[in-house]
Formats: C-alpha cells, structure tokens, sequence
C-alpha cells in the first residue's frame, strides 16, 4: 500500500479531513416520518416537484422532515380561526368542505367552492358595523345595482332613517316588521319592479313619491305602514302596477293611494288608509280581497273595481265610467254618506251590509245604473231619487198596483200602463196564478210575483228601449222566447229568482241589444232553451 494511502481515510498531514455528508435520496414521493432510518442531516430530493427536505431530527421512531426549499422555513402546523393548531399526520393535512363548502383538489391545486347549501343569502346585507357589509340601506342599493343583476339587499334589525332612490330589480327584505324600520319618503324606479317585504315603513308625509308616469310594478309585502299625514302611494301619474299583501296599518291620515293615472291595484289580507284627511284615488283595475280600507276615497277611470269581503269605513264614491262590484262586505260609516255615486258605468252592490246615520245612505247622480242585490241597511236605507237603480231589492215594498183576484188590476199589462203613466218608479205586484199576456215593458216598472205561491206568466215580452225593467219571483213560460225585440236597445234587464220554461227559443232573442242583461238565482226546466241570442 502507498505510503500517502492513509490520507484518503482522513488522516492526512494536516490532520483528520472532515465527515462525508450523508448520500442524499432521491426520490418521486415526499418524505414521511417512518423515513426513520437515515443519519441526520440527510437530504431528501423529490424529483416530480422540484422539492428538498432534511431529516432534522428523529424521536420516538419518527422523523422530522424540514423542507428546505422554497421557504425560508417549513410549516409544521395550519392555525384557523378557532380550535388551535393542526399538524400532518402521515405528512397529509385534510382540508375539508362542509354545509355551505365544497374543496376539490386536482395537481397542485385545492379548489373551494360553495355546496348547494352554500349560496349566501345576500351579499348586500345591512346592519351594525362589525356584522353586516353596509350601514346604510342607500349604499348597499348602490352596491347591488352596480352587480348589473336582480338583488336583495337584506336588512337587520334596527331603525334606518333613510330617503332612498330606489332601483328595477334591487330589492329589500327586513328581518320582520317588528324588528327593522325605515323612516323616509323613496322614489321608485320609472321601469321595471321592486319587491319590499317585512319593515316597518314609516314617514311624515309619503312612502313613495314621484310625480313621473312610471310603468314599474311595486309590491309591498308582510309590511307594517305607519303614515303621519300622506299615502304609501302618492303616484299621481303612474301607470305601473301597485299591490299590497298582508299588511297592517297604524298611520294617523294615510290615503293609501293617490292616482290618477292607470295604475292596476291589488290588495289582499290588509289593513290600509287610516282617518279622514286623506282619500284614496284609484283610476285604473282594482281587485281588493279581504281587507279593510279605513279611509274615504273615489273609485274613478274607465276601469273595473272588483271587491269582495272587504270592510269600508270611509265614504266611497265612484266618478268618470267606472264600473264598481262590491260583493260580501260592509260599508260602515258613521254619520257620513255610506256610498256617493257619481259614474256613467255600472254599480253593483251584492251580499252587502251598510250602516250610515246619515239622511242618504246611497247618495249623487251619476248616470250610471245602481244595482242593489241582498243588501241590510243596519240603520238608513235612503237612496237619492237621482240615481237609477238598476234593480232594488223589493221586498216590503209598498205597491198601488196589484194584480189578482183581491188586486186592483185584472192583468198585468192593464198594471203595467197604469204605472208607467205616473212617469216614476214603480212596482206591480201579481198575486198567485197564470196570467197568460204577451207584455209590453216600461222603463222604471218592474213586476213581482211570488215565486212560492206560484206566479206563472206565459207569453213573449217585448223589453223598453232604455232605461231598466226586472222581473222577481216568477215562473216565465213560453213556446218560443222570454223577451223578443229586434231593435237595438240599451235597456238593463234583470231577471231575479226566476224559474224559466222555453220550450224552443232564448230567454232573451234580443239580436241586436246593447244593453246589460242580468239573471240572479234562477231556475230552468226548459226544452229547448238557448238562454242568450245576442250579436249586440
């Protein structure tokens, strides 16, 4: 052996050399702690990430791999908000999902996304600082509107003192009437829609308020309405819908709505309007279901109002061609006028109760028909003279014309022209029998038979031109028709708990009419009976 050989085992002139650095693994897989069998100080080199460790320390049988790269120092722990701190096991940390969280992993990369569950009900939510997003209601609307898609901006409890500008498609939902109040007058947006549901809504004077003609739809819902002195609507130009569902009502004077545009209104399960010092304005469709109006106002337009089962405790009063059915209700009002009609259109009050002190239960002039079917006045029943009821309920009503065997008349017809020549309203009553008479009708005279009794009149009747005729509680018999003209009349008919008996034609043959045609609670036993021929 060379006598320098001893030099390459570490002895050399200069003394020992230093220790060789442990051979380094390499590897495609990343250390774990069971890799326990090297020296310390060893390298570990993954080959498919680029990544190096070094065993730093064994304990207990388990390594200690400290990555060297690419951080300054490796992380042996992962600290959330709560619960402490959290370690590999087996070199793996597991980062999981939950409700509201899915985590995917693919390569490199872990992936969070939101579970089905997981959508947040709103990202525009407003309340104290610390625990919503926004402090005011107008800034999360000028958030969500920029989004540029329909949103909800969700409130918390409390009371916001607001005047907010409203925008199409961003709505807002309270946590509950009881806990969230906006103070303010908003003006709504020109198009579109806006929802508000479960608040308060409160203001001195209006809770919206724009004098444009606005086409958007506003509902109002589960909303609790507290007005000083004003309306929920004051929209005198709208044309949009209005609706209102399930709301109440502690305001000192609100109207309600005040428009006179064409705006459809709907109102269903409410407590609306509230004193005497302001009336409401509707001008377009109107549909209100069991709800209580407590403020006077003036169905008006060219539109239809259709009600049922609803209280009135204000004045009502209907103006231009409206057409009004009010139906299982009560107009309740004081010492004030129950109804003032004022329409050229059609009023009909069904299954109704009014209570009014008032000298004039049913009070104006309009030129419209009045029609009254099982209506209790609980105290005055006066109706101006200046309205043409359509077709008053007669029972008890007083009569100079009776025809039978104890009456007055003989026939119908001779009955029939001895009133019509007093020039005003009157009834002729028929006692029980047939009468057997082709009629000739008059304006303002109707007949009354008595239905349980037996009342039957056979023939074919020829109907007024104009104005209104009724028959009540008859059998109407006939080989062909009940009523049969040629000519164009604009007379109302109302036939009313009539029991009908065709044997081949039409209760009414009236081609070419053109006025209303009414049957209430009537009976058939006909042949051949086509009901209705009318072109008009």
């Amino acid at each position: 052996m060379p006598s320098n050989s001893r030099n390459s085992y570490g002895f050399g002139l200069g003394g020992p050399l230093p220790a060789l650095a442990p051979t380094p693994i390499i590897s495609t897989r990343a250390p774990m702690a069971t890799d326990n069998t090297q020296e310390i100080g060893t390298s570990w080199i993954r080959t498919t990430t680029n990544q190096a460790w070094t065993m730093t320390g064994s304990a207990a049988g388990a390594a200690t791999w400290s990555l060297a790269t690419p951080g300054a120092s490796d992380v042996d722990t992962l600290t959330g908000d709560a619960g402490g701190a959290i370690s590999p096991v087996a070199g793996n940390i597991n980062i999981l999902g939950g409700a509201t969280a899915n985590v995917t992993g693919a390569g490199s990369t872990l992936t969070v996304n939101p579970s089905a569950n997981g959508f947040p009900v709103s990202p525009y939510v407003v309340g104290a600082v610390g625990e919503a997003g926004y402090q005011t209601i107008a800034a999360a609307i000028i958030a969500a509107a920029a989004s540029g898609t329909d949103q909800t901006i969700f409130v918390q409890p409390g009371t916001y003192t607001e005047d907010l500008t409203l925008v199409d498609g961003i709505d807002i939902k309270g946590s509950s009437y009881l806990t969230t109040t906006i103070a303010g007058t908003h003006i709504p947006p020109a198009t579109g829609t806006f929802l508000i549901q479960d608040c308060t809504l409160t203001d001195a004077t209006d809770i919206f308020n724009s004098a444009v003609a606005g086409t958007t739809a506003i509902t109002v819902e589960d909303c609790f309405i507290n007005v000083t002195n004003g309306y929920v609507f004051n929209l005198v130009n709208w044309t949009g819908d209005l609706s209102m569902f399930e709301c109440g009502d502690g305001s000192t004077n609100n109207g309600w709505i005040n428009n006179t545009g064409t705006s459809d209104v709907t109102l269903a399960a409410s407590d609306v309007g509230n004193g005497v010092g302001n009336a409401f304005v509707l001008s377009g469709d109107v549909r209100l279901r069991y709800s209580d109006i407590r403020c006077p106002g003036t169905f008006q337009g060219a539109g239809t109002v259709d009600t049922a089962s609803c209280v009135f405790t204000g004045t009502l009063t209907t103006a231009a061609t409206v057409d009004v059915f009010l139906a299982n209700g009560v107009i309740q009002t004081g010492a004030n006028q129950a109804l003032t009609h004022g329409s050229a259109g059609f009023t009909s009050l069904g299954n109704m109760i009014i209570n009014t002190s008032n000298v004039t239960a049913i009070g104006g002039a309009g030129a419209g028909n009045l029609n009254i079917e099982n209506v209790i006045f609980e105290d005055v029943s006066v109706i101006a003279g200046t309205i043409t009821q359509n077709y008053p309920r007669m029972t008890n009503r007083v009569s100079n014309y009776i025809v039978g065997t104890s009456g007055n008349f003989a026939t119908i017809q001779a009955a029939l022209d001895a009133a019509n020549a007093t020039g005003v309203a009157q009834t002729v009553i028929v006692q029980p029998g047939t009468y057997t008479e082709n009629l000739t009708l008059y304006t303002l005279v109707d007949i009354r038979g008595d239905i349980y009794s037996g009342v039957t009149i056979t023939g074919v009747h020829v109907p007024p031109a104009a104005g209104r005729c009724a028959i009540q509680d008859c059998t109407l018999t006939s080989a062909t028709h009940i009523f049969d003209s040629a000519v164009a009349g604009a007379a109302s008919i109302t036939l009313e708990d009539c029991f009908i008996n065709v044997t081949n034609g039409y209760v009414f043959n009236l081609v070419n009419w053109t006025g209303d045609l009414f049957m209430y609670e009537c009976g058939d036993g006909s042949t051949n009976n086509g009901w209705i021929n009318n072109t008009g």
